[in-house]
């Protein structure tokens, strides 16, 4: 899992200095990983930061679909907190789509 948690540290890290190509083929590669190795605690923290990079290039459907699968993950293992920054970031990302809880 180390060559995970390294590829799931460097992606953002990568975003931050605009190397987006890097970023994802990296978190990718890192939720690849947690998932041979059946993860669930890593598995739903490797969805957040790659979804993170799908929506910062556009592609609402794909941020939403990996946010999803964080929170049902987060959900069955009864992790409050990490559910809480799921719900969190589809919370930015409908407010991006121009969704307001206000309407």
């Amino acid at each position: 899992m180390d060559t995970a948690e390294a590829l799931n540290g460097a992606g953002p890290a990568a975003q931050a200095l605009g190397d987006d190509e890097h970023a994802e083929t990296w978190l990718h590669e890192s939720l690849r990983l947690s998932s041979i190795h059946r993860n669930p605690l890593f598995t739903y923290r490797t969805l957040q930061p790659p979804g993170l990079v799908a929506q910062a290039r556009g592609d609402y459907d794909q941020a939403r679909s990996l946010f999803q699968r964080a929170l049902a993950l987060e959900q069955a293992a009864g992790d409050g907190f990490s559910r809480a920054m799921t719900l969190r970031c589809l919370a930015g990302l409908e407010r991006v789509r121009g969704h307001s809880a206000r309407g």
